[in-house]
């Protein structure tokens, strides 16, 4: 017999300790960045210097997520940058790489020692983009439950129409038509350098028909999808009819090299139809200048950059969600024992939790859970955290009659965020019992086994 006890998903409680000063410090652990672009390539062991090389030239940060930065002014974390030439030299002494920020303020520049320089990001306003807030509005986890707002969120890992998701659901490929992201600031970072190449005859300087990186002009890329939105996407000019990616590159900015006003894709001349070459023309020092003369290719620098993002956490605990999701891909009415599940947790925009939050599970009556997580780590990608979660049910331990005054049997999930604020979902689970009296439960169908049976 099955005795279900406690009501589905019980209205979470969320506990605030005395209030932080929107000024404390934050003490912070140092995570590298998962960079997107290729670093770091050994091509060789000639010991020349040329300027700095596009895939040796990256950036990270203290803290990608960093704690109350979406509620408080001050918060920070330190962005550095390393650079290096093509040869993967480090960068001389002084040179400038040059910082800005989406969100929040940024020292502008800093000047590398080893080839290394940082700098801090500080939390401020801006907080969000003025064309996204008057114009539409960023994608949130749980908006498709008020019809007053636009119900785009669909997430393509669990079959609920809200909560956390550890998809990407303001990107166009996961969930179209793309979405505006919330509390996410983009940082690039440039300095003068040349485009990357594969040396193949390793004689240190371009040859014709080598393949190399062909870079456009440098941007900042507010809505993450890789381009530089006024310039590269159709129809972005209007805010009043751009679509909800246009508008959340709306105010990218690019960094006019040649100041002729114009976004350079730096492109010509095309390449062949049969080519693998990318089109324009390779950029960097290491053209011969005959080769440069001829137009074979050029010894007019670039701005070699990186970008990273860095994730603007609430302090309030009630900006987040738990969801447990079981094997069919639906969050489960009531928990059963000998069965795994998955836990997401992220803020209302659907970004992580921040470094060292902890999810922890409470077991009351005779249901428990087998699992435990360790404080989350720090991540800047875009989608709820998991976890795994395994339940146990101590079934026909006790009867029905000596149940009842015993507690329920449910499990709760419990997020506690750094400074001490927590929320909490409990779910019931399904704990399979026998009774003293069967006949004194007629109103139970099938009939539950007698004890002792």
């Amino acid at each position: 017999m099955t005795v279900t006890t406690q009501t589905f998903r019980q209205r979470r409680r969320v506990e605030q300790p005395e209030q932080p000063s929107p000024y404390s410090p934050l003490v912070e652990e140092y995570c590298p960045l998962n960079r997107r672009s290729n670093l770091a390539r050994k091509i060789g062991l000639l010991l020349t210097f040329g300027e700095l090389a596009f895939d040796s030239h990256s950036d990270s940060s203290r803290v990608l997520n960093v704690d109350s930065a979406y509620d408080f002014d001050g918060k920070t974390t330190r962005v550095s940058v390393r650079m290096a030439a093509k040869f993967n030299n480090p960068a001389p002494d002084g040179t400038a790489a040059v910082f800005s920020t989406e969100l929040g303020s940024i020292i502008g520049s800093c000047n590398t020692v080893g080839g290394l320089c940082t700098v801090t990001w500080s939390s401020q306003s801006p907080r969000g983009s003025d064309i996204v807030e008057q114009f539409s509005s960023p994608i949130t986890i749980d908006e498709n439950l008020d019809r007053a707002l636009p119900n785009r969120c669909r997430c393509p890992s669990h079959r609920e129409n809200h909560g956390p998701c550890p998809d990407d659901i303001g990107d166009p490929d996961v969930n179209p038509p793309g979405a505006p992201r919330g509390g996410r600031s983009t940082i690039l970072v440039t300095a003068n350098g040349e485009e990357s190449f594969v040396d193949r005859d390793g004689n240190g300087l371009y040859d014709e028909g080598e393949f190399w990186t062909n870079l456009t002009e440098a941007f900042a890329d507010h809505n993450e999808d890789g381009l530089y939105t006024p310039a590269q996407r159709d129809d972005c000019a209007d805010p009043g009819s751009a679509d909800n990616v246009c508008l959340a590159g709306f105010e990218e900015t690019f960094v006019d090299r040649n100041a002729n006003g114009i976004f350079d894709l730096n492109d010509s001349p095309k390449a062949g139809n049969d080519s693998s070459l990318p089109d324009g023309l390779f950029n960097g020092v290491l053209c011969r200048a005959a080769d440069d003369e001829a137009g074979l290719c050029s010894r007019e620098l670039v701005n070699v950059r990186d970008s990273l993002v860095v994730v603007n956490a609430f302090s309030d605990a009630s900006k987040y969600d738990i969801m447990v999701i079981n094997r069919s891909d639906r969050e489960p009415s009531t928990l059963e024992g000998d069965q795994f599940y998955t836990v997401y947790v992220s803020d209302i925009f659907n970004n992580p939790p921040p470094p060292n939050t902890t999810i922890t599970f409470e077991g009351s009556g005779e249901c428990e859970a087998l699992t435990e997580v360790p404080p989350l780590p720090d991540i800047n990608k875009a989608g709820a955290y998991a976890a795994a979660l395994a339940v146990k049910t101590n079934d026909y331990a006790q009867s029905i009659e000596a149940a009842e005054d015993l507690p329920p049997d449910q499990l709760t999930v419990k997020l506690t965020l750094p400074n001490g604020r927590f929320i909490t979902e409990t779910y019931a689970c399904r704990v399979n019992r026998c009774a003293d009296d069967p006949d004194s439960l007629p109103d139970f169908s099938p009939a539950p086994p007698a004890c002792g049976e």
